[in-house]
């Protein structure tokens, strides 16, 4: 019994340490696509600027 609920413990850690892992990754994207954003916009601004 005691090895089963080892077993089951530990499964629920997996996929809770998985799941807090995909978080992070998420959460690392977008703020990477906001940074990026951010730069596409202040190049297409300077571009703008320099012609004017």
């Amino acid at each position: 019994m005691l090895t089963l609920l080892s077993a089951l413990g530990s499964l629920l850690s997996f996929r809770f340490r998985n799941r807090l892992t995909l978080e992070l990754e998420l959460v690392a994207l977008r703020h990477q696509l906001t940074v990026l954003r951010r730069q596409h916009t202040g190049l297409h601004y300077r571009y703008e600027r320099r012609a004017a």
